[in-house]
């Protein structure tokens, strides 16, 4: 049942020019938890032990041991598993190998002349515990790797990126843990490469592989045969790179940290696998890995990195058009290597962990809990182009009795009138070639975007508004550029408090 209309009556227009206000995050003090080896490298997050909760997996470059982190739930990482490897390792990777529902982790060998990649699977009657595969052979100076299916028949595939020789080697699983011989793409043969990640990039269904770096950052189409023969390069060089959709076009993005600098950049993507351009960002002195996910649960994809040097992780809030809010720090210990995310304790928020080298003592990881205010604002998609591309819309404001909201449209057609549908509940019926999204019980008409294509709407909430209501909103506007003369903004939600 609706809330009566009637509560929009005491809503009123403001002619304002105050912009969106960054969230703030908080996360709890470090955490620290002892690794069993030094200076560590690489980390995997997975529920290894099938409890439910997930665990993280941390390999050592200067020691031949491996820390299995179980959590108990709660955050709390105090359980080490440990195992000893035969390598000193810079990479690994995770995924289920044969098949019988137990995560399983491959180890790569960290020496300049080595090929060697250690597979360990999960041992159903030890839960957190592995028992080693034979060893496979990559490219020289293997040093990431990552699990998907990359021939569609359903088994769990081996890619390596290799820094020496080979950039790339492929292995088919056979969906027993072992592999078919390798694989080493020619498009790839003289690329150095030390990171990747994976999404799909051309929007074909078939999973892509993007390779960090010294030297520059390469996108490989997957064929889905187990191939790449495709390559694209987004801009700069990739000590790290993370994956996600930074700008809300509906199309993956790359995100990447300069090798010799630090600095960061994000290549955004055009969804048939190239690239439209390159947003550079201050990631700090000599950041080192990047994990791209929604800490402060607004629908927008955000970016922490690992600063070394200031012994920290810097998280940069997005904006949802491919910009960065000024970063947020948190303390972890001495030169953070490595970044983990998830949630740790279970309560719905993204949660960090750093290992750490500190260089010369022992290695810790920080554990880092995520305890930011509840964020009430929520983008729902749904954005319909039109001449500046896809509006985008963002709230801020005191969402509760007598206070003020405010809407501010970026992106929208320069100088054409406009009208803000709001609703009591979620519609999401066809409209014009696009979504409306909210149920139009609402409209406030007689608005204008400026000269570029922006607009800020104000709302002041009646003083009975009551917490816990959703309202919805939506912009839209004439636009000859659009499918049937309109463009609309993304959708989007408050809760008041």
């Amino acid at each position: 049942m609706r809330t009566p209309l009637s509560l929009f009556s005491y809503l009123l227009i403001l002619a304002s020019t105050v912009s969106a206000q960054s969230a703030q995050l908080d996360f709890a003090p470090e955490q620290p938890y002892e690794l069993a080896g030094a200076q560590p490298r690489d980390a995997e997050v997975r529920d290894f032990d099938r409890d439910g909760d997930l665990d993280i997996a941390v390999c050592a470059q200067a020691d031949f041991e491996i820390s299995v982190l179980l959590n108990d739930g709660n955050g709390n990482f105090s359980h080490d598993e440990p195992f000893h490897t035969g390598v000193r390792s810079w990479g690994m990777g995770s995924g289920d190998l044969n098949g019988d529902g137990w995560f399983d982790l491959v180890v790569t060998d960290g020496e300049n002349q080595a090929t060697a990649v250690e597979v360990y699977l999960g041992d159903p009657n030890n839960p957190g515990k592995f028992l080693q595969a034979p060893t496979i052979h990559a490219g020289r100076f293997p040093i990431d790797a990552l699990m998907d299916d990359f021939n569609g028949d359903g088994l769990q595939d081996l890619a390596v990126c290799n820094n020496v020789l080979y950039g790339l080697t492929i292995f088919l699983g056979n969906g027993d843990g072992t592999f078919g011989p390798p694989y080493h793409e020619p498009s790839l043969a003289g690329f150095s490469s030390n990171r990747i990640a994976k999404g799909d990039f051309n929007e074909d269904g078939i999973v892509d592989l993007v390779l960090g770096g010294f030297s520059s950052i390469r996108l490989a189409l997957g064929a889905g045969d187990g191939t790449f023969p495709t390559l694209a390069s987004p801009s700069g060089s990739g000590r790290s790179v993370a994956v996600a959709d930074f700008n809300m076009d509906g199309h993956l993005d790359v995100a990447g940290i300069y090798i010799y600098t630090g600095d960061g950049f994000l290549s955004l993507g055009d969804g048939q696998g190239g690239f439209l351009g390159s947003i550079p960002f201050d990631a700090g002195d000599w950041g080192l890995d990047l994990a791209a996910e929604d800490f402060n649960l607004d629908g927008i994809p955000d970016l922490a990195v690992a600063a070394d040097n200031f012994h920290q992780v810097q998280v940069f809030l997005g904006r949802g058009d491919g910009n960065l809010e000024p970063l947020q720090a948190f303390s972890t210990g001495p030169e953070p290597q490595v970044l983990a995310a998830g949630d740790w304790d279970g309560d719905g928020w993204i949660d960090l962990a750093a290992p750490y080298r500190n260089y010369g003592q022992t290695a810790y990881i920080s554990v880092l809990l995520n305890q930011s205010p509840v964020e009430p604002w929520q983008l729902l998609g749904h954005a319909l182009n039109g001449a500046g591309g896809q509006p985008l819309l963002r709230g801020s404001g005191v969402a509760s009795a007598g206070g003020t909201l405010l809407l501010d449209l970026e992106n929208g057609a320069a100088g054409v009138p406009a009208g803000t549908v709001v609703g009591l509940q979620s519609n999401y019926s066809p409209l014009y070639g696009g979504i409306l999204v909210p149920a139009p019980d609402y409209i406030f008409q007689g608005l204008n975007t400026d000269n570029a294509g922006q607009l800020t709407h104000g709302l002041n909430l009646p003083p009975n508004t009551p917490a816990n209501m959703e309202l919805f909103f939506q912009i839209w506007m004439l636009d000859n550029a659009g499918v049937q003369g309109y463009a609309a903004s993304n959708g989007l939600m408050v809760t008041t408090w």
